[in-house]
């Protein structure tokens, strides 16, 4: 078998490094043109004897002319440095006796069941019915609430939502009224949509 049979490569994704790179021999060259410039503009106002506007203007674009060459000349270089990184898997084969038991032969005895008819009588269920008693619920047509004191008929939906605890029955709107409650508005005057 071969060994690079057996191996599997995995790359991992790439490192990239990036360092800026300064060229210390243009920091030089960069200082000599600054003083070269300082010359320029120190002997121009010796020479051409400028007033000040002119003096400023020419002091501005010398400026402006020196650093664009500052800008060429200090520019850093960038270094990517890119590191790949490999795995290898290296796959061996395992060897492993294992032991295979041997068969047992047990002797098993089968018994088969015997099936025989019987007959039997069975006596006929006896039911009785009991009466139940029939429970005496009067349905009231008002419904009121003792909790917004507001009184509905029986099929108003607003009605059915009143609790238990808070609810009072009766079959005439007067009772309500002697109580102080109002009649909704939906189901007993119909002004209101709901």
């Amino acid at each position: 078998m071969n060994s690079s049979e057996n191996m599997k490569v995995t790359r991992l994704e790439p490192l990239v490094e990036e360092r800026k790179l300064w060229d210390n021999n243009f920091l030089l060259t960069g200082i000599i043109f600054g003083v070269i410039v300082i010359l320029i503009e120190f002997f121009s106002l010796l020479i051409l004897d400028l007033d000040l506007v002119a003096a400023l203007i020419l002091a501005l674009v010398l400026v402006v002319i020196y650093a664009a060459i500052l800008y060429f000349l200090l520019e850093p270089r960038i270094l990517r440095e890119v590191r790949m990184k490999e795995i290898q898997h290296i796959e061996q084969p395992v060897i492993k006796q294992v032991e295979v038991p041997k068969p047992v032969i047990k002797e098993v005895i089968v018994e088969k069941p015997v099936y025989r008819d019987v007959i039997k009588e069975v006596p006929k269920p006896v039911y009785f019915e009991k009466t139940r008693k029939k429970l005496n619920i009067p349905k009231y047509d008002y419904i009121g609430s003792d909790l917004t004191k507001i009184y509905h008929k029986r099929s108003c939906r607003l009605g059915k939502s009143i609790k238990r605890k808070y609810k009072l029955s009766s079959n005439l709107p007067s009772y309500f009224k002697r109580r102080g409650f109002k009649a909704c508005e939906a189901c007993i005057k119909k002004t209101a949509k709901v």
